[in-house]
């Protein structure tokens, strides 16, 4: 209960606003109730006095000068807006017209309505009734109305102006919504018709020739950036107004992206591309870059690295801002593969060599473990047969969250801190995995070429296969945005897990 009496009276709601310092406003056909903790209060004309102070005896009344203002007829409240602390605006409505009243609330409560002006209209156009009111994030005020020949109105701090779209694109000034849009484009609704403003320009949307209900207009955007269009009594649209639009770069493939905004894709003719600050730079082997790059990665401390191949040897290439720094591992491989370019939680990176090394070229196959000390020494461990791998391909590098480091390939393998180990999990495991993700703090998840999808939690494992409606068996790739959002290839399409 918000106000208490012993009688009942009819009291109409037009509109309710919460304003700053703890207030809460109500408009009611008999003026304005004002909320504020314990306190209430009614500013009301004079002739309601009686009535008010009869029935709410725990109400105070404050005069609202009805004669000067309304001309003994009360409008109804369309709205409250607060353009300063001191500065409270009411918003009504007449029959044909309306009109702003400006005065200082928190003065008005404690002394009643002494100072207060009164805006009826814009240069030669009167204010019209049913207003909107809205202030951009540029600090500007808009109006519109429901009357006909109103206009749009805007305030800028110091000067009010007047704009008639019916003199850009015809027909009337009726107008039943507005919003701004997050991108900062004004919507303003009207008669089957949305007028969006936008980079300075304005543009009418108009029913029948686009989908907008032809009826008077509302809408709103969702925090998924989303605008609902819905026509009184009509029909519901929505509109994916959120431009989240895919850009396709030709001859590029998308790598990663720094956390200072950096971009960094491969193209097609092995040079690495960075898109900075709409600035595109490439980089080839004249600038130290390795022949054949087929990985970027973004390491947590801000180093960027490339792994590939460099005339027919395996190579790894690191960035210093201006120019690459190149090494070649003649023993581990002809090249390392795409999917095995892993940071691990300690700052450590590790690269996997490509399938089928050149044994008479003297190449082990295996892992590199990369050691990047604080005065940016490296130290490189070649993990091979001698310590446990076995098998001549390495199909992706994760890490579980126990820490412990797992390799896939012709089996999942797994670094006992000294020695790789088979996976202990069985024999599905042990049947080519084709690709291994993980993130940091983050389910392990492996992609089996016959058994579908593995997680494992640091603890236990689950499996994942067509009965679970995975669109097949055979995993090509895996994306976790996080451990109830995971993206599968496979080889009969794309499929999402939710959890």
């Amino acid at each position: 209960t918000i106000i208490a009496g012993d009688h009942k009276t009819h009291i109409n709601i037009t509109c309710i606003k919460n304003i700053s310092n703890g207030y809460i406003l109500a408009g009611i056909n008999q003026g304005i109730l004002v909320f504020k903790g314990n306190s209430r209060y009614l500013i009301t004309p004079r002739n309601y006095f009686s009535a008010f102070g009869h029935l709410f005896p725990g109400l105070k009344l404050i005069e609202l000068p009805q004669q000067e203002v309304f001309k003994g007829q009360f409008p109804k409240i369309d709205d409250f807006f607060e353009y300063t602390k001191s500065d409270l605006w009411v918003l009504f409505s007449q029959p044909s017209s309306g009109f702003i009243f400006h005065f200082d609330l928190n003065r008005a409560l404690a002394e009643g309505i002494r100072d207060y002006t009164v805006t009826t209209k814009v240069g030669n156009n009167n204010l019209g009734n049913k207003m909107r009111i809205i202030r951009t994030r540029e600090n500007k005020i808009w109006i519109v109305s429901g009357h006909y020949n109103s206009g749009v109105i805007t305030f800028d701090g110091r000067k009010w102006n007047s704009i008639k779209l019916s003199r850009i694109f015809g027909g009337d000034e009726l107008h039943t919504c507005l919003m701004e849009a997050k991108d900062g484009s004004i919507w303003i609704g009207g008669l089957g018709k949305l007028y969006v403003f936008k980079d300075n320009k304005w543009r009418v949307y108009e029913a029948p020739q686009f989908p907008i209900p032809y009826s008077r207009i509302i809408f709103t955007e969702s925090t998924q950036g989303i605008i609902w269009i819905a026509g009184v009594q009509n029909e519901v649209y929505y509109l994916d107004y959120s431009l989240k639009k895919w850009i396709t770069y030709k001859d590029l493939n998308f790598e990663c992206e720094a956390s200072n905004g950096d971009k960094w894709f491969l193209s097609v003719d092995n040079r690495v591309i960075l898109l900075r600050k709409g600035r595109w730079i490439a980089y080839s082997t004249k600038d130290s870059l390795i022949e054949n790059p087929v990985k970027i990665v973004v390491t947590r401390s801000g180093m960027v690295w490339v792994a590939g191949s460099h005339h027919g040897v395996a190579a790894t290439a690191y960035f210093d801002g201006e120019k690459w720094h190149k090494q070649l591992h003649p023993y581990l491989s002809w090249g390392i593969d795409y999917r095995d370019v892993f940071e691990a939680s300690d700052g450590t990176i590790w690269f996997g060599a490509s399938v089928d090394a050149q044994k008479e070229k003297g190449q082990l196959s295996g892992i590199l473990r990369l050691q990047i000390s604080r005065d940016r020494k490296f130290t490189w461990t070649h993990y091979s047969a001698a310590q446990g791998i076995t098998q001549s391909n390495a199909y992706g590098i994760g890490q579980s969250k126990d820490g412990t480091i797992w390799m896939g390939g012709a089996h999942l393998l797994f670094f006992n801190g000294r020695n790789w180990e088979r996976c202990r999990q069985g024999d599905k495991l042990n049947q080519y995995v084709n690709c291994i993700y993980s993130k940091r703090g983050q389910n392990l998840w492996v992609g089996s070429r016959f058994y579908g999808l593995f997680s494992y939690d640091g603890k236990a494992w689950k499996q994942y296969n067509a009965n679970n409606e995975l669109s097949s068996n055979s995993i090509i790739s895996i994306f976790a945005v996080n451990d109830s959002c995971i993206w599968v290839a496979t080889d009969n399409g794309i499929s999402r897990f939710d959890g």
